[in-house]
C-alpha cells in the first residue's frame, strides 16, 4: 500500500510539472468518458433494461401474426378474452388487455388532449404494481360503465400539483365525469412505446369512448395483450398453449380470424414494437460502436501525449533505472499517472454525462419523442462509467508504460536517443493515422445519412405535398353518429376556404404520412371463375368530398363522393390505383363490393383515384381504402388544407379557428413537409449524432496531431537548423513539416475509406439507393478531414520556421 501512495503521489507531481499536457488529456479522456456513458445509458434503457415491472421477464405480450399480412399487429378483445380464460382454466398464467387512445381531457391545467390507456381491471395486478396513492381498478370488465380513472405520477403532479386529497375528485374525459381513484407508482408510463398520462378501465369504454368500433368485434385488431407466467410455467409452454388455443378459435371462427395466429415475445421486445425492436438495436450498435470509436481516439490521443511526455523524462527514468530501479519499477510508475489520469477523467466524464445524455435524447429520431422509457444514470450505469474509466487506464497506459520498462539506460544518458525517439515517432504516427480512420469513419455515417435523405426527399410522393398544411381536430361524436361538433366544422370549412391563400380545404380521419394510420380486414366477392383474394388489412381513411382535389390525387375512374352519400345511404368507398392492381388486376373496379370486419353492408366502389405515398417515400405502392367521412364519422380528425404557400396556409387555417369550436379541441398544426420530413428523422437523427460522435473524434484528432507534429519539430530542430543555414527559406521548411502530416493524414483517410464502405454496405438498406463509395460523400469527408489535419500542422509548422539555426546546431 505504501508503494501504491508513493506511485500516485509521484503520478500527480508529474502530472503538475507539465500543466498544459495533463489538462489537455483530462479534457480529452473526459469528454470521451461522458460521451460513451451517456450513450450507454440510453442505449441502456432503450434495449437492454428491464420493464418497469415486477419479475418482467415473467411478461409476455401476444400478437397477431398471419401469412397475408407482414409483421406483428395487435389482437382482438373478443380473442384475448378467449385466451384469458382458457390460461386461467389451465392455470398456465394471468392475461390482461389493453388499448391506447388520445383522448380530451380537462384538468385544471386547461383541456388538452392527453395520451390514455384503457385496460382490462387486472392490469396493474398483472404488472405487479402497488398504487402510491389511493387503489386500483376493481375487478369489473363486463357489465355497467365504471367511471373511474388512475392517474400517472407525472399527471398528478404536473395537473394537479401533486395534492394528496385528489383521491375522489372529478376529471372529465371526452365530455365524461370520472372519480379519480389512484396514482400510478411513479416512473410507471405504461407498457406501450407512448408515455401514458391516464388510465381507464376496459368496462368504461362504451360510456367513455362509443364512437370507437374496436371493442367487441374479433376483426378489429387494436389491443395489447400481456400474459403473466403463473408459478413454473416456462416461455416454452406458453408458446406451445398459445399456438393450440389460437388455432381452436381460428376453427370456432373462420370467417372472422381466418389465417390468423397468435406468438408470444417477452415484454422488452414489445414495448419498442417488435418490428421496430431490429432498427433500434441496429441503431443502439452504431451508437455504441460510434462511442467507443471516439473513447479509443481519446485513449490514441492520450497514449501519443504520454509519449511525447515522456521523451524528455527519458534521461529521468534512465538515471533511476542506473540506482536499481527495476523494469516493472518502472512500468508501475508509467501505469500509476495513467490510472491517476484516468481515475480523474471518468469523475470528470461521470459529472459531464447528464448533460451529454440530455443532448443525446434530444437528437432522437421524432419516432422516441413521445417514448414511456426514460434514460437514467442508475448504479449499473455508475458501474459501466468505473469499468469503463480502468479500461481507459489500461488502454492509453500501456504502451507508454511498456517503452518506460524497456528504456536504454546508456543511450539517453549520452544523448542518443535517435533509436528510441524514431520508435516513439513511428508509433505516435500510427495513433495519429488510427485516429484519423476513425473521424473518418463517423463523419462518413453522418454524410452517408445526410445524402440518403436527400435522395428519399426527391422521391415524388404523388401529392402536392409542399403546398399543403394540416391541424388535428378532436370533434367529438358518440354512437358512431355525427356529431353536432362535426356539423358545425363541416360548416366552418366555407370560412377556411375564404380565407388568403387557401385553395382548397377538406376534412380526413388520415392523411398520408400522419402518425395516425388506421387498418382494417378488407375482402372481396369472387371476380368470374376466380375465387375471392384472403382477407388483407388495408390502409383505410374516412375523408369528405374535396379532399382528393385538395391533396392534388386525380381521380382515375368513376365518380367522387358526393352529398348523395349520406349517413343512411348505400355505403360506398374509392379505391386507388394500387387497390386496383392487388385485387382486381383486370380493371373495372367500379361496382364491386368490398366487405369490411365487423360491418354487415357490403360497400360499393364507386370510383378509383391514384396512388401517393403513404408512410414512407422508399414504401411500395400501397392499396388505400377512401370512405365518406358522413358516413364513418370518427372523433380525430384532420383538417388539411392547400394554398401556394404552405406556411401561409397554416396560418391562415390558425385564423378561422379563433372562433369557439364548441366542444372540439385544435392540436398539431403543421405543414405536411413537415410529416414527410418526421418519416426521415431517424436519417437526420442518425446524421446528427454520428456527426456529433465525429466532430468529437476530429477534434480529439486535432489536438494528437498538433502534439505529434510538435514533438516532431522538437526533435528535429538541428536537422532543421542545418536546413536553414544552408539557405533553405521559412516556407521550405513549413513545407517540409506540412508535407510530413499530409502524408498521415493520407495513411488515415485511406484507412477510413476502407473502413467507410464497411459501413456504407452494413446500413446499405437504410440509404435510400445511395450509391457505393460515393464520391459527395467520401470525397467531403476526405476534404475535411485533411483540412483539419492541415490546421493541427499550422501552428507546429509555424513554429518550425521561427528556429535559429545557430542555436540549434549548437544544441545538436
Amino acid at each position: 500500500m505504501i508503494h501504491l501512495w508513493n506511485d500516485l503521489r509521484l503520478a500527480a507531481r508529474e502530472l503538475r510539472r507539465r500543466p498544459r499536457v495533463s489538462l489537455a488529456m483530462l479534457a480529452t479522456l473526459s469528454l470521451a468518458i461522458g460521451l460513451t456513458v451517456a450513450t450507454y445509458s440510453i442505449v441502456r434503457a432503450l434495449v437492454l433494461g428491464d420493464a418497469p415491472v415486477r419479475d418482467p421477464d415473467q411478461v409476455w405480450a401476444l400478437y397477431t401474426v398471419d401469412d397475408v399480412n407482414p409483421g406483428h399487429m395487435p389482437v382482438s378483445d373478443p380473442t384475448a378474452f378467449d385466451v384469458a380464460q382458457q390460461l386461467a382454466n389451465e392455470q398456465l398464467g394471468e392475461l390482461t388487455l389493453l388499448a391506447g387512445v388520445t383522448a380530451t381531457v380537462q384538468t385544471p391545467a386547461g383541456t388538452e388532449p392527453r395520451r390514455t390507456v384503457i385496460a382490462t381491471s387486472n392490469y396493474f395486478e398483472v404488472l405487479g404494481l402497488q398504487p402510491q396513492l389511493g387503489r386500483f381498478f376493481d375487478a369489473v370488465d363486463h357489465g355497467a360503465p365504471v367511471l373511474e380513472v388512475v392517474l400517472s405520477d407525472r399527471t398528478w403532479r404536473e395537473a394537479f400539483e401533486g395534492d394528496p386529497l385528489v383521491l375522489g375528485r372529478s376529471l372529465t374525459v371526452e365530455d365524461r365525469a370520472l372519480t379519480i381513484i389512484g396514482v400510478a407508482p411513479p416512473g410507471f408510463v405504461g407498457t406501450t412505446m407512448l408515455e401514458a398520462e391516464l388510465f381507464l378501465p376496459y368496462a368504461a369504454h362504451s360510456e367513455v369512448l362509443p364512437s370507437l368500433p374496436w371493442f367487441g368485434h374479433r376483426r378489429f385488431l387494436a389491443f395489447d395483450a400481456l400474459v403473466r407466467l403463473a408459478p413454473g410455467v416456462t416461455p416454452e409452454q406458453l408458446h406451445t398453449r398459445v399456438a393450440a388455443i389460437a388455432e381452436t378459435i381460428a376453427q370456432a371462427h373462420p370467417d372472422e380470424v381466418g389465417r390468423r395466429r397468435l406468438r408470444a415475445v417477452p415484454l422488452a421486445h414489445a414495448l419498442l414494437g417488435p418490428d421496430a425492436r431490429g432498427a433500434l438495436v441496429l441503431a443502439a450498435g452504431i451508437g455504441m460502436t460510434a462511442a467507443g470509436f471516439v473513447l479509443l481516439v481519446a485513449c490514441a490521443n492520450a497514449a501519443s501525449l504520454l509519449i511525447t511526455r515522456a521523451s524528455p523524462l527519458r534521461t529521468e527514468l534512465a538515471l533511476r533505472g542506473a540506482l536499481g530501479a527495476t523494469p516493472w519499477r518502472l512500468f508501475r510508475q508509467v501505469v500509476s499517472t495513467a490510472s491517476l489520469l484516468a481515475a480523474g477523467a471518468g469523475a470528470v466524464g461521470l459529472c459531464l454525462a447528464p448533460w451529454i445524455r440530455d443532448l443525446l435524447w434530444w437528437l432522437r429520431p421524432p419516432m422516441l419523442w413521445g417514448m414511456s422509457l426514460r434514460p437514467a444514470l442508475d448504479p449499473g450505469v455508475l458501474w459501466f462509467a468505473i469499468a469503463i474509466s480502468a479500461a481507459t487506464a489500461l488502454s492509453f497506459g500501456l504502451l507508454p508504460a511498456i517503452g518506460a520498462a524497456r528504456v536504454d539506460l546508456a543511450s539517453p544518458l549520452r544523448h542518443h536517443a535517435s533509436h528510441g525517439q524514431a520508435t516513439h515517432r513511428g508509433l505516435r504516427a500510427t495513433l495519429v493515422v488510427f485516429q484519423i480512420a476513425v473521424s473518418f469513419t463517423a463523419l462518413l455515417g453522418a454524410a452517408l445519412f445526410v445524402r440518403g435523405a436527400a435522395r428519399a426527399l426527391a422521391i415524388d410522393p404523388g401529392f402536392a405535398v409542399h403546398e399543403l398544411a394540416a391541424i388535428e381536430i378532436d370533434a367529438g361524436g358518440a354512437d358512431g353518429r355525427p356529431s353536432d361538433d362535426l356539423a358545425q366544422l363541416q360548416q366552418r370549412l366555407a370560412a377556411v376556404r375564404a380565407q388568403p391563400g387557401v385553395v382548397e380545404a377538406e376534412l380526413a380521419t388520415a392523411l398520408p404520412f400522419g402518425a395516425n394510420e388506421f387498418r382494417r380486414t378488407v375482402s372481396t366477392d369472387p371476380a368470374g371463375n376466380r375465387p375471392a383474394p384472403p382477407p388483407r388489412l388495408v390502409t383505410t381513411a374516412a375523408v369528405g368530398p374535396r379532399v382528393f382535389a385538395t391533396l392534388g390525387l386525380a381521380l382515375l375512374e368513376g365518380r367522387n363522393f358526393a352529398a348523395s352519400d349520406g349517413f343512411d345511404a348505400e355505403r360506398v368507398a374509392i379505391v386507388n390505383q394500387a387497390f386496383v392492381e392487388a385485387w382486381w388486376p383486370e380493371g373495372d373496379a367500379c361496382d364491386r363490393r368490398l366487405h369490411l370486419a365487423g360491418v354487415e353492408t357490403p360497400l360499393r366502389v364507386v370510383g378509383v383515384v391514384a396512388t401517393s405515398k403513404w408512410m414512407a417515400l422508399d414504401e411500395p405502392d400501397l392499396p388505400v381504402l377512401w370512405l365518406p367521412l358522413v358516413q364513418w364519422p370518427q372523433p380525430s380528425l384532420q383538417l388539411v388544407a392547400r394554398g401556394p404557400d404552405a406556411e401561409q396556409t397554416l396560418t391562415s387555417l390558425r385564423a378561422a379557428f379563433e372562433q369557439d369550436l364548441g366542444h372540439a379541441t385544435m392540436s398539431r398544426p403543421r405543414t405536411l413537409t413537415t410529416d414527410v420530413e418526421a418519416t426521415l428523422g431517424g436519417m437526420h437523427a442518425a446524421a446528427r449524432l454520428l456527426g456529433l460522435f465525429g466532430a468529437v473524434a476530429i477534434a480529439l484528432a486535432i489536438v494528437g496531431m498538433h502534439a505529434v507534429m510538435t514533438d516532431a519539430v522538437r526533435q528535429q530542430t538541428r536537422e532543421l537548423g542545418i536546413r536553414m543555414a544552408l539557405g533553405a527559406t521559412p516556407a521550405v521548411v513549413r513545407t517540409m513539416v506540412m508535407r510530413e502530416a499530409l502524408g498521415l493524414a493520407l495513411v488515415g483517410n485511406a484507412v477510413g475509406i476502407v473502413l467507410g464502405l464497411g459501413l456504407q454496405h452494413l446500413l446499405a438498406e437504410h440509404l435510400y439507393e445511395v450509391p457505393a463509395g460515393d464520391v459527395f460523400a467520401f470525397g467531403g469527408v476526405a476534404a475535411l478531414v485533411t483540412m483539419a489535419a492541415m490546421l493541427a500542422t499550422w501552428l507546429p509548422a509555424r513554429a518550425a520556421t521561427r528556429i535559429e539555426p545557430a542555436r540549434a546546431i549548437d544544441r545538436g
